[in-house]
């Protein structure tokens, strides 16, 4: 458990992220493409609240966390669940790696346990973004906008269904083929690859600065 002052002081630097957020995100000229954001900036910092939140979702007793805590949370997931999120190159380049992992039936394992291993001859739905998301950036991270817009585009798919774990749960329901396997991939692609140029085209205004504009 952490202790008093280890909350205060990263609840502080919680606050200070967010005012980086502000800041740097409506920074004139920031981007290298000249555009008004950078991206960059800004994505490496949804990335890091989005784990401060989750740090105190997982050490913080409900009954111990404080007001600036259940803030810090809520900014966290609203952030989590934004179908919003910055995006790079790698985003794009992550999804058609699982995909590729995934280009017939033969090689989809539609029992994941979530335990992954390159030497199995079939592969899951999370385990083909988590090794995609390897074999891209050379780590794994849970939460990178790629492997949310995979969730995202599960939860638009199959609506009704409650998913303890949707990757996981939507690859081993009984209804799901590997068409529809193919479709969330497919889908979250999109999605990415034209946020991506939207982004590029300077056209893309972060959920951060929507927030707190």
């Amino acid at each position: 458990m952490l202790s008093v002052g280890e909350r205060a002081g990263r609840v502080a630097a919680a606050a200070g992220l967010l005012a980086i957020l502000q800041g740097c995100a409506t920074s004139p000229k920031a981007d290298q493409n000249g555009c008004e954001f950078d991206y960059a900036a800004i994505q490496a910092q949804e990335l890091t609240l989005i784990e401060q939140g989750e740090r105190i979702a997982a050490t913080v007793p409900d009954s111990d966390r404080t007001q600036a805590d259940l803030a810090l949370l809520q900014e966290s997931s609203a952030m989590l669940d934004s179908r919003d999120r910055v995006v790079d190159p790698l985003d794009v380049s992550i999804i058609e790696s699982a995909r590729a992992m995934l280009v017939s039936e033969d090689m989809w394992n539609r029992q994941d346990d979530r335990n992954c291993d390159r030497a199995q001859p079939r592969i899951s739905l999370f385990c083909a973004l988590r090794f995609a998301s390897v074999d891209v950036t050379g780590t794994y991270n849970h939460r990178r906008a790629a492997l949310q817009e995979a969730r995202i585009a599960v939860q638009d798919a199959v609506h009704d269904r409650d998913y303890a774990h949707r990757l996981r749960d939507f690859n081993n329901d009984p209804n799901t083929t590997i068409a529809d396997v193919w479709g969330v991939l497919d889908t979250a692609h999109a999605r990415v690859n034209y946020r991506l140029w939207q982004q590029r085209a300077c056209m893309f205004t972060p959920q951060t600065v929507r927030t707190n504009s």
